[in-house]
């Protein structure tokens, strides 16, 4: 098997898997019971936290545990949203965010809040500039780090100094659903309020998500009941996935910077055996994340060439998972001719894939090129 869609799930790394099966089995208290088994599995709740805690590179500040990136994003958008939005009801975004991001800002405009939507430029990038322009009256810029359909890298350090500079009251939050665990500085020094991150991106266990709030920000929840995460996400802690996610952020921190020379690697080989295919057209930028490679064919279209790589056991796909049976709202943002968008492929890597998986790909989309060229 040749897994290249790595942007929309990762298969679980065995150590996840085993911590997981571990608090399953043998750690199965509720961490909030005051007996010996809920005492080991607040330590193991613990120490999860001070994992993710480490791999953001945060010193102080709060790690809430959600269910995922999904929630993560809802809670951090809403909850700023209401808490700081009283007076300046102004949010700042991008056409090229997660629909997780996208719906939430709807439902905000419902209520009352503008929001205003940057256009990146053709190849995916987004200015600065664009956002800082409309911030100075803003409660929150909430942007991707790293999109999920191109890679493209967006420029939120920029954006952090740029707030800060024109003392707007702005808080900025980070979706690093694809970027926790893939660039090389720290998360957390980007100076970002609020960061959002996914276990099953990282090779956790899908059900487990974090929210990082800097030190002084303190949003309302989203959920109520017992109160647990110090009140912030109600309901039983779901142990077995956080502790997976805490796991995952180990083995991927100890390994940091030989998974991204990989990724590196990966990623250039794959340029260069996918221009030798005649036609084809790459859509992420050249300074892209190392991990996401978008590309088309034109006159092709998305589906067959999926099922054509399937059937050599390679997958990938057409944009986001959460997508599906939609036209790309990223690629389209972006201004690409509709038959660019409609033979779009996007393969997305791991640390664990190899130059082979590559070969098969380019060898079953010259399979695939061949239909459409009779």
């Amino acid at each position: 098997m040749h897994y290249l869609d790595n942007a929309a799930t990762t298969r679980t790394i065995e150590p996840a898997a085993k911590k997981a099966a571990e608090i399953m089995t043998e750690r199965f208290g509720n961490p909030s019971a005051m007996h010996k088994l809920g005492l080991e599995a607040a330590n193991e709740l613990s120490l999860a936290r001070e994992r993710v805690k480490s791999a953001l590179g945060a010193g102080g500040g709060e790690i809430m545990f959600t269910s995922g990136g999904t929630e993560s994003i809802n809670t951090a958008i809403s909850g700023a949203a209401h808490k700081y939005g009283r007076q300046k009801r102004k949010i700042i975004s991008t056409e090229i965010e997660h629909a997780a991001t996208l719906e939430t800002l709807k439902a905000l405009e419902n209520q009352g809040f503008t929001v205003i939507l940057v256009k990146p430029d053709k190849k995916g990038n987004v200015n600065a500039g664009e956002i800082l322009k409309n911030a100075e009256d803003a409660c929150l810029v909430t942007m991707m780090a790293i999109n999920n359909e191109t890679g493209a890298v967006l420029p939120f350090e920029e954006v952090r100094e740029g707030l800060k500079s024109m003392r707007s009251p702005a808080l900025l939050h980070l979706d690093a659903v694809q970027a926790f665990m893939k660039t090389e500085k720290p998360l957390v020094s980007s100076g970002a309020d609020l960061i959002s991150v996914s276990g099953h991106k990282i090779g956790g266990v899908k059900g487990a998500g974090a929210l990082y709030t800097a030190e002084g920000i303190r949003i309302p929840p989203i959920l109520y009941g017992g109160g647990q995460e110090k009140g912030l996400r109600s309901g039983t802690e779901a142990l077995p996935a956080i502790a997976a996610l805490g796991e995952a952020c180990r083995f991927r921190q100890e390994r940091l910077h030989g998974d991204l020379k990989t990724l590196r690697e990966l990623n250039a080989y794959a340029r260069e055996k996918l221009k030798e295919i005649p036609g084809l057209i790459i859509n992420s930028p050249d300074d892209a994340s190392a991990h996401i490679l978008n590309f088309s064919l034109p006159g092709a279209r998305s589906e067959v060439l999926m099922r054509v790589l399937q059937q050599r056991e390679v997958y990938v796909s057409s944009g986001s998972a959460c997508s599906r049976g939609h036209r790309s709202h990223v690629l389209a943002a972006m201004r690409l001719d509709p038959a660019l968008i409609d033979s779009a492929i996007r393969v997305s890597f791991c640390p664990e894939n190899t130059l082979r998986d590559i070969d098969e790909l380019r060898a079953g989309l010259f399979e695939g090129v061949k239909l459409f060229t009779r």
